[in-house]
């Protein structure tokens, strides 16, 4: 009964770390290099849904470099990693679109059991149930997209972020060079810095000690970054 009641105490403990971390962060946040040219807000706009058996697949033609993958969530990806958000998150699992070289589209996320991990969208996709996400064209910088993503699959491989997915101490969600890119994410995470390193800065995913949902990816207010600029002079 006494090691029950213990269990019970510390699992209490653990939930309200990662709901206070959840709603405000537990640090100061890293340097954001926001554009001071752009500051509007912007936010992921839903491109459509698909459930296999309903939906026509001509419809994932219309998938683009920049799109995010919003799984449900019985979809997860990993029942290690996933099992926590797939009992109170609707989307349990995410990943972004890159295009690997000239029209060969991937997707890039991260699991427990591979760590960062780059597919083909196809094999991404097959037989489940998912929404596509997408900023407003012109704003992600789609060659530092992929960048990030090599380096980042380079980096961590069977890499996991056990720390960011449980507590909330996060890797380097604000890479702004291939040198700073983490050598482990977690799904979200790894989705939130390759936003921010090719351009757009999420309000909700930017701080090291902060819990961060794929629901935090697709809902958070986004401002334009310097990094998109950096490339093309503009």
């Amino acid at each position: 009964m006494a090691s029950t009641t213990f269990r019970v105490r510390i699992a209490s403990v653990i939930a309200s770390f990662v709901a206070l971390t959840a709603l405000g962060g537990c640090c100061s946040p890293l340097d954001r290099r926001l554009d001071p040219r752009h500051t509007e807000e912007l936010r992921a706009s839903l491109r459509f849904q698909f459930e296999p058996g309903v939906n026509p697949p001509e419809l994932l033609k219309s998938i683009e470099p920049g799109d995010i993958i919003a799984f449900t969530a019985r979809e997860a990806s990993s029942d290690g990693s996933m099992m926590f958000a797939a009992a109170v998150l609707e989307h349990s699992h995410i990943a972004i679109v890159f295009d690997l070289d000239k029209g060969l589209l991937r997707t890039l996320s991260a699991d427990s059991d591979r760590g960062v991990f780059i597919q083909t969208l196809e094999h991404s996709l097959a037989g489940r149930s998912f929404s596509v996400y997408y900023f407003p064209p012109g704003t992600l910088d789609l060659f530092r997209l992929m960048l990030f993503a090599r380096r980042a699959r380079f980096s961590g491989t069977f890499d996991y972020d056990w720390s960011a997915a449980v507590f909330g101490f996060n890797s380097n969600l604000t890479p702004n060079t291939l040198p700073e890119v983490a050598g482990e994410y977690t799904c979200a995470t790894v989705v939130a810095a390759a936003l921010h390193f090719s351009g757009i800065s999420l309000d909700r995913a930017h701080c090291p000690c902060q819990w961060v949902s794929p629901g935090d990816i697709i809902f958070s207010m986004a401002r334009r970054n310097v990094n998109r600029r950096d490339l093309d002079g503009r």
